[in-house]
């Protein structure tokens, strides 16, 4: 996979999460509705993390794979 790739799926990940924070002063708080947007978050936020570190560090983790 090249970095372009990396960077589009960071650019879905914020923006996935811009939707979620765009929802949050809809929900009432303790519902499992807003549960499950923390968790949602918590996982888009780790995934950020992970392609950021990807993308820094120049690792291509398919390249044990390639012939």
């Amino acid at each position: 996979m090249n970095r372009n790739f990396w960077k589009g799926m960071l650019i879905a990940c914020v923006l996935m999460l811009l939707l979620l924070a765009v929802s949050v002063p809809f929900l009432e708080p303790g519902s499992a509705t807003f549960v499950v947007l923390q968790l949602a978050a918590i996982h888009l936020v780790v995934a950020m993390g992970m392609i950021s570190a990807l993308l820094y560090f120049e690792w291509d983790p398919f390249e044990p794979f390639r012939p």
